[in-house]
């Protein structure tokens, strides 16, 4: 399971967790706000969780530690995995999908793209 937070302004709005990517027909992928309930949005790509898996143990080390790492940041993705109990950090990603993934419904689209403030210093 992979745990990808959303971070603006060093702040995770929210996270995609995905699972079995290296089969795309099979693979799954939920958005996921903060409180661990379906985001009212997803991909249009993949398939998503019918049921959402139950939150990772590591789940508010991982928000803490995300938010660290994009202090600063007007965005970053930052990406975790959580293997035998423990948080294992899988990368930083400042462009996913080359700023070009679709939203369902497309209306997402704007509403996350006013999450960015490029104007802040």
């Amino acid at each position: 399971m992979d745990y990808k937070f959303y971070c603006f302004n060093g702040i995770p709005k929210f996270l995609y967790i995905s699972q079995g990517l290296e089969d795309h027909e099979t693979a799954r992928i939920s958005y996921v706000t903060m409180d661990w309930k379906q985001a009212p949005f997803n991909r249009t790509d993949f398939a998503t969780f019918e049921q959402l898996p139950p939150k990772p143990r590591m789940f508010d080390k991982m928000i803490e530690y995300s938010r660290k790492l994009s202090k600063g940041m007007s965005f970053a993705r930052v990406d975790w995995y959580e293997v035998n109990n423990k948080m294992l950090f899988s990368e930083m990603t400042f462009y996913p999908g080359g700023g070009m993934t679709a939203f369902e419904p497309n209306s997402y689209d704007r509403e996350i793209g006013y999450l960015m403030d490029i104007t802040r210093k």
